[in-house]
């Protein structure tokens, strides 16, 4: 079994599952337990840009979760934003600070009422991938491409303008889970 938590729509390769309408199981992905009752079952969960939606305060019990989930060469492929990429782009002024916080964090008119939709979280590659070893997973960062700036600002829109189309650079993680564990 292939998981896409936050995945949207539906393909043969990965079970989608999140709360909109358009995906395959529609479930909180941080029930885990809710949509895959057995361990051992899952050979590979895919996040593209979901981790960061995870509350910190169940972070670490959420990959434990996923963890306990997965066969043994199972794999967790992660795809998110590249933090510290967008804190350089601040720091060369390719982005105003406004512009990168949105990135990090995004406006409302994105998150709405909606906590699910608020990013809780942030990494570079570096850092992500020590998460994963600190739960016993062997890490390798692989090209996650980049995604084109497009968000706006509830009080200066107009300032975002100037950034759009800059491209935001992704990372990604991909964690292997080894037989020792």
């Amino acid at each position: 079994m292939k998981f896409d938590l936050g995945g949207r729509g539906k393909n043969k390769e990965f079970i989608s599952v999140n709360m909109e309408d358009d995906c395959d199981i529609q479930h909180d992905i941080l029930d885990v337990d809710g949509f895959i009752p057995n361990d051992d079952v899952v050979s590979e969960f895919r996040l593209i840009h979901t981790l960061e939606h995870v509350p910190t305060a169940v972070y670490v019990s959420f990959l434990k979760t996923l963890k306990r989930k997965l066969k043994v060469g199972g794999k967790i492929s992660v795809v998110l934003t590249d933090a510290e990429a967008a804190i350089t782009m601040w720091r060369e002024n390719i982005l105003s600070f406004r512009a990168m916080k949105k990135i990090l964090f995004p406006p409302a008119q994105h998150t709405g009422s909606n906590q699910l939709m608020a990013h809780h979280n942030m990494w570079n590659t570096l850092d992500l991938a020590r998460d994963f070893q600190a739960l016993g997973f062997e890490t390798y960062s692989f090209n996650a491409g980049f995604w084109l700036f497009d968000l706006t600002d509830e009080f200066y829109p107009e300032e975002m303008e100037q950034f759009r189309g800059i491209k935001i650079k992704n990372i990604g993680v991909l964690a292997v889970l080894g037989g020792n564990e």
